[in-house]
């Protein structure tokens, strides 16, 4: 009955050995998963970056449809529309009454879209995409998202067609 008890209150705890043993293979684990978790991450981010553009073009194609009116995206979040290379700093949808792709005095503000998280580069070859009623744009090409490191690994071209439809383009080579 008392060897019974000792091998009863023995395996009720650990050893320092043990202990050491089972924090070490906890520690290894965790060094071989960083480096994936930081790639999975920053995949994420990309993509994220990439929706938030799409979201911004779709939105504003469906604007022009559903008001049947020219609806404009431009580059920035301030009164105006900044230029060609500040599609990173946010975007904004407006009515465009004149159709002259510059938000105007009097004309309504749709949706703003935030900075995109990250510093995230984001190009297009022009400072704003304008969409007729139709659902047609005079202003078609391609955005390019670039992440902040510079390398194209997740860097994205997104495909504005004449139609003011996008779509991801994989195929082409990024250059960030």
């Amino acid at each position: 009955m008392q060897g019974q008890r000792a091998s009863a209150s023995r395996t009720q705890g650990m050893t320092v050995l043990e202990l050491l043993t089972v924090l070490t293979i906890v520690a290894l684990l965790a060094a071989v998963a960083t480096p994936s978790m930081a790639a999975l991450l920053a995949r994420n981010r990309a993509d994220a970056a990439v929706d938030q553009m799409m979201t911004a073009v779709r939105f504003t194609r469906h604007l022009a449809i559903s008001r049947g009116a020219t609806a404009t995206l431009c580059a920035g979040l301030g009164t105006n529309c900044a230029g060609k290379d500040a599609w990173h700093e946010g975007a904004t949808v407006f009515l465009d009454a004149d159709k002259d792709g510059r938000l105007d005095p009097g004309e309504t503000v749709v949706q703003r879209f935030p900075a995109i998280e990250g510093s995230y580069g984001v190009a297009y070859s022009r400072s704003s995409l304008r969409v007729s009623p139709s659902g047609l744009t005079s202003t078609p090409g391609t955005i390019t998202i670039c992440p902040p490191s510079g390398s194209a690994a997740n860097g994205t071209h997104l495909k504005v067609n004449n139609q003011a439809r996008v779509e991801v383009d994989r195929k082409t080579k990024v250059s960030c």
